[in-house]
């Protein structure tokens, strides 16, 4: 049904979410503090532009029951790809846990 899809779709945005907040810890233990708070301003920054962009992927579905799959997509999509964004900004590479 549509609402397991949605549920589905907020699941997977979730699972990224969270390997984005562990990537994003990690690689700040291997910067001096200007680094982490540069770090900080552009992970602010894109916070906003990611939360923006998917309300307006999603708006072209307003009042449609595929709206919230859409918003969710839309975050998941984006936070993967932040998420190997900051992992190539290790220096010598990200080791996976």
């Amino acid at each position: 049904t549509q609402t397991e899809l949605n549920q589905e779709s907020k699941t997977d945005f979730e699972i990224a979410d969270a390997e984005l907040n562990k990537v994003y810890k990690k690689l700040r233990v291997t910067m001096s503090d200007d680094e982490k708070q540069r770090l900080k301003e552009v992970q602010l920054l894109w916070l906003k532009y990611r939360d923006a962009n998917a309300e307006f992927a999603a708006s072209r579905y307003e009042g449609g029951s595929i709206m919230p799959m859409v918003y969710a997509g839309a975050m998941t999509s984006a936070t993967e790809d932040r998420v190997q964004a900051l992992k190539n900004l290790f220096p010598e590479g990200y080791e996976e846990d």
